[in-house]
């Protein structure tokens, strides 16, 4: 899969897991668990 096209999915994961935006420290902190486990999963998935 495209690295773009990744990464897009990545930021619409973040947006929708983020909706209710608390905080932008709190976006972060959540940002590269969810990158981490998407990764993982796209490698399981796709590759």
């Amino acid at each position: 899969m495209d690295r773009s096209i990744r990464f897009k999915i990545h930021l619409a994961l973040i947006t929708w897991n983020n909706s209710t935006l608390d905080s932008v420290e709190r976006n972060q902190k959540q940002v590269v668990p969810l990158f981490a486990n998407s990764e993982k999963f796209f490698h399981e998935k796709i590759d």
